[in-house]
């Protein structure tokens, strides 16, 4: 059975956090995108994960909780829970942008 990097239990559906670090920034006058290089690196080696040009609207900053996982960086909320509350919801774009 799959497991996430924590050892929970993965399955068809769920929504998953991968942490990348920027490794370049693009700005355009109608879009920005970045490179990304994963944190966490593949077994056996620790071989790491890159991306390229993914709009900076497809992704949240991100800080480790003290329990290790990843967490958006600030919820938008103005508290500083930040507990996600304020997170917009995960899917397709119901606008198609």
């Amino acid at each position: 059975m799959p497991h996430d990097a924590k050892g929970r239990l993965l399955k068809e559906g769920d929504v998953v956090l991968v942490p990348f670090t920027v490794t370049m920034v693009s700005t355009g006058e109608n879009y920005c995108n970045v490179n990304l290089e994963s944190v966490i690196g593949m077994p056996p080696d620790g071989t790491k994960t890159n991306l390229g040009a993914i709009n900076t609207k497809q992704v949240y900053r991100a800080k480790k909780h003290d329990n290790g996982d990843w967490i958006p960086l600030d919820d938008g909320d103005g508290d500083e829970d930040d507990s996600g509350t304020n997170i917009p919801p995960t899917g397709p774009d119901p606008g198609g942008v």
